[in-house]
């Protein structure tokens, strides 16, 4: 029998949580939370956490325990193994649920060992480092089976590191200076989505996990936001000092009592990702106006495509039109901007604004940028 408290137990579900596959994946193993004696952990076949949790538990349980926890009250939680159940008692609430046998576990705490990296110092990913990965994020489909848009490119560049993203319709650029310890036998090396996201879950314990949703967004949220989670209670949380290496075909990144590990994506050629921006890195751009992120929010409300987009004297109008509904239109002041007459996706330009700080509309790309170290190309689209 095991006593440990809901809370301690909550925190390491929920650091697990963003590696369980989608409820309803017809490989159960991995929409299930293993537990091995030393921890608890999720493996969807792309990325795989590990956090410490001593228990006499060995074996399966369903995703739903964290739900169903969620949702008690008390503050310890008591496991009982009996035969091929374990049973989780919270004050006057008890669940009772099916183990799959350890055997079963897709990726065991044997085959991790051998993917550890022989010495143990790697990149220090500080508040600025995890800051930029959120930011590259935003040009991430975190369903994406086309290997170029499956994760980042980081590629160091003399004294620099470059790291890239694409989802064909936005370019990230973040360019960083190259970290102590950051080595690759590789010009490049493509780690994917869900290990980013998961490393700055790490990085930033103390914020909602930017990937701790089951639900979809609501229609007006960004694609690919970061939303909050549903309503959990709070867990103690602490800044932790986490590392990252590149080791063999793999990415790990560990910090106190958790372990991630990600498989590098098996591509051998970048995009021109520095063709694509050259034109773009000296211009002219002006501040991102007040008030914009919620006039684009105004107009996404007839859902339309596109949303037509000008400047005329200084003077930025949005709007959108869809002949069975009617027509919304927003002007906002957007001083020493040149005229301009395009097209664009109005929820491309809504999810990218966050931590934007200068703008500059062209015929062909939107331009987004801030801080200094971070530039978001969107492209224009058809009418």
């Amino acid at each position: 029998m095991d006593r440990i408290t809901r809370a301690a137990l909550l925190d390491a579900l929920r650091r697990c949580r963003p590696a369980l596959a989608k409820a309803g994946n017809r490989a159960v193993e991995l929409t299930t939370y293993w537990f091995d004696g030393g921890s608890v952990s999720a493996y969807n076949g792309r990325l795989a956490v590990f956090a410490a949790l001593p228990t006499e538990l060995q074996g399966g349980v369903e995703h739903t325990l964290f739900r169903w926890l969620v949702d008690t009250e008390g503050d310890d939680a008591v496991l009982t193994v009996e035969g091929s159940r374990v049973i989780v008692t919270v004050g006057a609430s008890e669940a009772r649920f099916n183990i799959l046998p350890k055997e079963r576990q897709p990726l065991k705490p044997e085959e991790v060992e051998e993917m550890m990296p022989p010495v143990r110092s790697g990149v220090r990913i500080d508040a600025e480092f995890a800051s930029g990965l959120e930011n590259v994020l935003v040009s991430l489909d975190p369903m994406s089976a086309v290997l170029a848009r499956m994760g980042a490119y980081f590629a160091p560049n003399d004294d620099r590191l470059d790291i890239f993203a694409t989802d064909d319709v936005s370019i990230s650029w973040l360019n960083l200076p190259l970290p102590a310890g950051f080595a690759t036998d590789t010009p490049f090396v493509l780690i994917p989505t869900g290990f980013i996201r998961q490393l700055v879950n790490m990085a930033q314990p103390s914020r909602l996990t930017v990937a701790d949703r089951e639900e979809e967004p609501e229609a007006l949220e960004p694609r690919r936001a970061v939303v909050d989670a549903p309503d959990e209670p709070e867990l103690p949380q602490a800044t932790e000092e986490v590392q990252l290496y590149i080791h063999g075909k793999s990415a790990l990144a560990m910090s106190e009592g958790t372990l991630a590990i990600g498989h590098l994506i098996d591509h051998h050629a970048m995009p021109d990702f520095v063709g694509e921006l050259a034109s773009h890195r000296q211009v002219e751009a002006v501040p991102v106006p007040e008030g914009l992120r919620a006039a684009l929010r105004r107009v996404m409300l007839l859902k339309a495509p596109a949303a037509h987009i000008t400047v005329r004297d200084e003077l930025l109008a949005i709007r959108t039109e869809r002949s069975q509904s009617g027509t919304l239109r927003e002007s906002l002041p957007l001083p020493a901007h040149p005229d301009i007459d395009v097209y664009y996706d109005p929820e491309l330009v809504l999810r990218a604004l966050p931590g934007r700080t200068s703008m500059r509309i062209s015929d062909n790309a939107l331009r987004l940028a801030g801080p200094d170290n971070f530039l978001h190309l969107i492209a224009a689209t058809d009418r």
